[in-house]
């Protein structure tokens, strides 16, 4: 594996018979998340398999929501006291133009995503880790997630 700091990291099995291959992508359609995308699809062609975060073609955009939202019936307002929230939810609204309370059932991570999406120029539509998995699945590679 490469010691130096890098998005494309190579493990061989201890007989250097197999390659495989971890990218780190991210979940948004920005270009900087693109930046490398000739390099992943290159390894994706080599490749016999390629297997995301999660399996994205077991879960219906219905189903992959449950990841994104509390599962235990927290809303996002109660993580802070009253007055906090407020403050962050009229923040939130001046800067992005985003009502929180719309996202009260997101968990902190998908509404920075959310954010951050506001903030940065889309590419097109797509996140770069279903950009991928769309490829690979293209052109045929065995297809799976990680968690």
């Amino acid at each position: 594996m490469s010691r130096k700091p890098s998005v494309l990291y190579r493990i061989t099995t201890q007989d250097q018979k197999e390659n495989h291959y971890i990218f780190g992508t991210m979940h948004i359609d920005n270009e900087d998340a693109f930046t490398h995308v000739k390099l992943a699809k290159k390894y994706i062609h080599v490749s016999s398999s390629y297997f995301a975060e999660m399996d994205l073609s077991s879960y219906g955009e219905n189903d992959i929501i449950k990841y994104f939202t509390f599962q235990d019936g927290t809303k996002i307002q109660q993580l802070f006291k009253p007055g906090h929230y407020l403050r962050i939810k009229k923040t939130i609204l001046k800067t992005f133009g985003i009502d929180l309370d719309l996202l009260n059932d997101f968990i902190p991570f998908y509404i920075q995503t959310i954010l951050s999406e506001v903030v940065l120029n889309h590419r097109n539509g797509q996140a770069l880790d279903y950009f991928l998995w769309s490829f690979a699945k293209e052109n045929n590679k065995a297809l799976g997630g990680v968690e």
